[in-house]
């Protein structure tokens, strides 16, 4: 099958190459997205015309057109690393179809019936979050440090810590009341169950920690940036997958070759792992600089705190660990039972978080984490002061004992 190929220039964004058999799908994409140039160019004039350059690839993946896998497959062969290719498929598609197209090469699918406004705005998203790692960021000479969250009992707030933590360790002037140039933060969603961190930054699953798993391979440098999705609050972020995965369908050295390559590209990396004690955790608590460890102070919780703190020494015994203190409010005299909960954790506890469900559900019904969209309210406050705490420790020379 012949396919028509335009490329259009913009003043304001990366050139955007158009491909279909359809005339009419193209001119409908010149039209939505009004470029300031249009030319056509052969298939096999393709590698030379672009020469490395960043390129949108926007092809047409009509579900009734043959060998669609196929043609996404070899255009990510002949565009190379510098083009983002973006499938458009009719509205309402399958979704078993858009997993095959993004299985084939294709960064990410699109319905072709986003208006011009959103058609750009989605251009722009995936071409930053797909983007090759050497030109978006410098590869760090030091390995960044892993921040492991862990709870002591469902429904305390552990995937809250973390997507806010995240937030505060990036550090942007101006934002988080930090100073100094943006730290490289990933957060990554190792809850493969019930994982809803992506929930927080209004992030849909892009299937790539899902396709790691099924390759069952150690995956590489390439294979990981290329499934890492980029939030404005400046976290890239790993989601867990949209649908059911057993637990025990990861292995420890898949989890070990990740790690270590997002340590190599990010001065943080934010786990946010599950409520069960499975083979592969071994390797994050390995490569862990700290615990964040969220509780409240209620006996059956600081059992299980106690429990999860021995339980994880066993792998990592110099394993520092903070505690996160959830729903609760620092009083201004230290009760008894709090001083008799640091005792028995053998910490004092630093980081209390007030219980604000108002503060807490806007930040989840907007899709975005509260140091974001709540930055006056007291939870706002200390998850900052949380990620101050975090930080500090880290840049310590005593980091790698307890907290």
């Amino acid at each position: 099958m012949t396919y028509h190929t335009r490329i259009m220039q913009h003043a304001d964004m990366a050139p955007v190459l158009a491909l279909s058999p359809r005339e009419g799908f193209i001119e409908t994409l010149i039209e939505k997205l009004g470029p300031d140039q249009v030319s056509e160019i052969s298939d096999t004039a393709l590698p030379a015309s672009l020469g490395g350059r960043p390129v949108t690839v926007l092809v047409d993946a009509d579900p009734e057109l043959p060998d669609l896998a196929d043609y996404i497959s070899s255009l990510r062969d002949t565009c190379g690393d510098a083009a983002t290719i973006i499938a458009m498929v009719p509205a309402h598609s399958a979704f078993d179809f858009a997993r095959r197209l993004k299985k084939a090469g294709a960064h990410d699918v699109l319905p072709d019936d986003l208006s011009a406004e959103d058609l750009r705005e989605q251009i722009a998203q995936v071409a930053e979050s797909s983007a090759p790692v050497a030109a978006t960021r410098a590869v760090t000479a030091i390995p960044g440090h892993v921040i492991a969250v862990t709870q002591a009992r469902g429904g305390i707030g552990s995937t809250t810590v973390a997507v806010n933590l995240a937030c505060g360790l990036v550090g942007k002037p101006g934002k988080f009341s930090k100073k100094g140039p943006a730290k490289r933060v990933a957060l990554v969603d190792f809850d493969l169950q019930f994982g809803n961190a992506n929930v927080f930054f209004d992030l849909e699953d892009n299937g790539g920690l899902l396709r790691i798993i099924d390759a069952r391979q150690v995956p590489d440098a390439h294979q990981v940036r290329s499934i890492m999705q980029s939030h404005k609050s400046g976290v890239d972020v790993l989601c867990a997958p949209d649908r059911f995965v057993p637990l025990q369908s990861v292995s420890p050295d898949t989890i070990a070759a990740l790690l270590s390559v997002l340590q190599d590209e990010y001065d943080y990396v934010v786990v946010d792992l599950p409520r069960a004690m499975i083979d592969w955790i071994e390797p994050v608590l390995k490569a862990a600089s700290m615990l964040m460890l969220v509780t409240d102070t209620s006996v059956p919780c600081i059992r299980q705190a106690q429990r999860i703190i021995n339980f994880f020494h066993e792998d990592n015994v110099g394993l520092p660990v903070q505690v996160a203190v959830s729903r609760e409010k620092k009083a201004m005299f230290k009760p008894e039972h709090v001083r008799e909960a640091e005792r028995i954790l053998d910490r004092p506890f630093a980081n209390w978080l007030p219980d604000n469900a108002a503060a807490s559900r806007k930040a989840v019904d907007y899709g975005s984490p509260v140091l974001l969209t709540q930055a006056k309210t007291d939870l706002a406050k200390a998850m900052r002061k949380l990620a101050d705490s975090v930080e500090a420790a880290m840049l310590a020379p005593t980091s790698k004992k307890n907290a």
